[in-house]
């Protein structure tokens, strides 16, 4: 076809039909032909790249070359193929991947066409891309190394955030920040970030992210998708997220995060070794300025801790056999140099430790023997203790001998005044005529933990014996609720004062003054108790023998008319005698049978009225200390020769069981005749009472005796209605009456009752059909031995 007839074609829009391609260029199997006519249209493709451009010439008419290329391309090819020849052309050419598709190639003629020879150059761009984006990054890196490494430490926090701007700018980072370890280094921490301006706040300074970034891989940078790691779900929300880690010899210390960022699309030629090298930029010099700061401080404080104790550490050197010592050590000992020899250093050394101290350093030397000596300085004033440790540290040439001195002379004051103080307290402890105890609160209950050495004088225990349980048992059974109620009130109210009765090794009963108080802490809770025993048997059993003593005053006071109307009889008897005598010596019709007889009843009513007043005065006198052997019938003999012309007197029938038996008790008969007139003459007044009421009442009073193989018993017995059942179980107790005010001391009972215990008996209340019924029991002694009650 010639080239007119090519022009009028293309007037008419008609095309013409495509040359030839011959079979070999249909059939290569590199790269990308692409055939053009003489305008640039293009006429075939071939080649196996033909398959990933993402237009296709259409049947109807042929695309231009330019409808294949990406713009920046299409500007680059003007003209036509003609133009192109003898060029090297790089075209990057529209994908089905989306990505650019860089060809580099040339045009040659070929036949009625041109021919576009086109190679992939992709990797070799790709190569020059990241070659380029590592070597910015090592630039990045050394800068940034640079800055943290030379700025001073007040400047590192502000230097480290232009970093982290610099590096966020740079690769188009919304939110940056470097986690290191907490304190405690079981978590991660936000150290410092970086948000861009229009970027939401992910973190803020000194953040704790718990240890969910220990759940990643710390080999190597992380690409972090929404909902690949829920743990992380707190430290980059919802978004896609990307963490470098950094590590060292202690493991994984760091994390680069970088938040709302999808690495592998912002920056796809940043390969991972570049993201770890610009971690460790940014967290290596970091954490070395930190640890090193952290390191100064420490000695800073070690220093300042040396000199405010007066302490500081010492190296032997066996080799040159010298000693170095800490310059504060040095200064605080007044020593010009800080390395002298051994034989210096022991020369500070007071002379009686001096050899303990050579000694111990050989063994440290030779064996590794610990070394802990407590010496003095050798000062010509006081003498300066101090503490002394050493310990041997490596093996062979490596081995070195260190420890360190504290001063400790105002401990070893202390102790010494301690010492004394508390030898002082132990001799005064150990003759006080107190127990003092302490007593440890475990679980609400009080166990002792500390006795005096008294405790063994007294009742002849040691601490082993009292336990809680041992203590309680030994308590008088009697005494052993208000015990208990003592430590309840102890623990209450914070102190107490009780009395009791405690037994001691050999079963005798102490009367014991128990005061106490209790130890609380800071908020309140019991620690201890502490209190003392002070023995109050001898004043206890004074007082009870007074109380005693008042006691038979007080029925001496009470049988007073009665004694009296007994001696006024006598003393009428005696007169109305006399009177016969003189009448008859008047009328001179004495007859001396008449005198003799009438002087014989003076002279018995005389001794009558005698014995009535010596056995008052032996009654009111006090009892004798020992007890001993009698008969119970010579008390009742004494009682009824004080009582019984007196109750006659008042109406009352004396009934006296007339059998006696030999018998023994041990005690005071004087004590047992003021129970039984304590009986009686309380019988009496009731018997009276009643008969106030009832003038035909006929009032009596029962007194007999009974034994059996152990005991014997004394009743007495009225008949004035008895007591009132409700009021038996308390006329024991002291100060306890149901006479009328000023009618009695309620003491005559509670008196009566201890005596009776005092003889190892027993005094009981009942009522009988018609009165009151009082029984006293008693063991029988045999060969000078109580038979025991059974």
């Amino acid at each position: 076809m010639s080239s007119g007839d090519k022009l009028f074609g293309r007037l008419l829009n008609r095309h013409p039909p495509p040359p030839e391609i011959p079979s070999a260029l249909s059939m290569t199997g590199v790269g990308l032909q692409m055939h053009l006519d003489a305008e640039g249209r293009v006429i075939h493709l071939a080649g196996p790249l033909r398959h990933g451009l993402a237009q296709q010439h259409p049947a109807a008419q042929a695309p231009l070359l330019q409808d294949f290329l990406m713009p920046h391309s299409s500007l680059a090819i003007t003209g036509s193929p003609a133009d192109w020849q003898g060029q090297s052309l790089d075209l990057d050419f529209y994908s089905l991947s989306g990505q650019p598709l860089h060809l580099r190639g040339w045009v040659q003629p070929m036949a009625d066409a041109w021919l576009l020879q086109l190679l992939d150059i992709g990797d070799l761009l790709q190569e020059r891309r990241q070659a380029r984006s590592r070597e910015q990054c090592q630039l990045l890196a050394t800068r940034i190394g640079d800055q943290l490494r030379l700025c001073s430490l007040s400047r590192l926090p502000e230097v480290l955030v232009e970093q982290l701007q610099h590096l966020a700018q740079r690769f188009q980072i919304p939110c940056l920040a470097v986690a290191l370890l907490d304190e405690q280094e079981d978590g991660w921490q936000i150290h410092q970030h970086y948000a861009a301006l229009d970027a939401p706040r992910l973190w803020q300074n000194g953040q704790r992210l718990g240890t969910g970034l220990d759940s990643l891989n710390g080999s190597a940078p992380q690409y972090l998708t929404h909902g690949e790691h829920p743990r992380l779900h707190s430290i980059f929300g919802s978004t896609e997220g990307f963490a470098v880690p950094y590590h060292d010899a202690q493991g994984v210390v760091a994390w680069l995060l970088c938040g709302f960022y999808p690495a592998q699309q912002r920056a796809p030629d940043v390969a991972e070794r570049d993201w770890l090298q610009l971690a460790a930029a940014l967290a290596g010099p970091l954490l070395e300025r930190l640890r090193e700061h952290q390191h100064h401080l420490q000695l800073e404080r070690l220093e300042s801790l040396q000199t405010l104790l007066g302490s500081g550490w010492w190296e032997m050197f066996s080799d040159s056999a010298e000693v170095q010592l800490a310059w504060s050590l040095a200064s605080t000992l007044n020593l010009t140099a800080t390395r002298m020899s051994l034989h210096d250093w022991l020369e500070h050394i007071h002379p009686a430790d001096r050899e303990a101290l050579s000694s111990r350093l050989q063994d440290l030397q030779a064996e590794g023997t610990p070394l802990l000596l407590c010496v003095r300085l050798h000062h010509p004033e006081t003498p300066t203790w101090y503490r002394l440790q050493g310990q041997a540290m490596g093996v062979g040439k490596d081995r070195r001998l260190v420890g360190f001195m504290l001063d400790i002379s105002d401990i070893k004051n202390q102790q010494q005044d301690a010492a004394a103080a508390h030898a002082r307290l132990n001799n005064l402890i150990a003759h006080s005529p107190a127990v003092i105890y302490v007593q440890r609160y475990v679980e609400g209950a009080l166990l002792p933990t500390f006795f005096s050495d008294s405790l063994l004088q007294l009742l002849g225990w040691t601490l082993a014996d009292c336990t809680v349980g041992a203590l309680a048992e030994r308590v008088h059974p009697e005494d052993r609720e208000r015990y208990f109620e003592r430590t309840r009130q102890l623990l209450r109210e914070g102190s107490v004062r009780a009395r009791y009765r405690l037994r001691d090794s050999r079963g005798d009963y102490h009367w014991l003054l128990d005061e106490a108080r209790l130890v609380r802490d800071d908020l309140g809770l019991p620690v201890e108790a502490f209190g003392l025993w002070l023995d109050v048997t001898d004043a206890t059993l004074a007082a009870e023998e007074q109380l005693a003593q008042s006691a038979k005053m007080a029925t001496l006071g009470e049988m007073a008319t009665g004694l009296a109307h007994e001696i006024t009889q006598r003393l009428n008897v005696m007169r109305m005698a006399i009177v016969s005598v003189l009448k008859r010596l008047n009328n001179g019709e004495m007859q001396v049978d008449y005198l003799t007889d009438t002087l014989n009843r003076i002279d018995t009513q005389v001794q009558r009225a005698a014995r009535v007043v010596d056995h008052m005065r032996v009654f009111g006198r006090r009892s004798e200390v020992e007890q001993h052997p009698f008969n119970p019938f010579d008390a009742i003999e004494g009682t009824l020769s004080l009582l019984a012309e007196g109750l006659r007197g008042t109406g009352v029938e004396l009934r006296v069981g007339e059998s006696r038996f030999e018998v023994k008790v041990r005690g005071h008969v004087d004590q047992l005749e003021q129970v039984l007139i304590n009986l009686m003459v309380n019988a009496r007044d009731a018997l009276m009472s009643k008969r106030g009421a009832d003038h035909d009442f006929k009032p009596w009073i029962s007194v007999h005796a009974e034994r059996d193989e152990h005991s014997v018993r004394l009743w007495v017995e009225d008949n004035g209605g008895g007591i009132d059942p409700r009021l038996l179980e308390r006329i024991f107790e002291p100060f306890f009456t149901t006479k009328p005010v000023g009618a009695g001391t309620g003491l005559g009972l509670s008196v009566s009752h201890d005596i009776v215990e005092k003889m190892n008996g027993t005094l009981r209340a009942s009522n009988s059909g018609e009165g009151a019924r009082f029984c006293i029991e008693l063991p029988i002694v045999v060969d000078d031995q109580i038979i025991r009650l059974a």
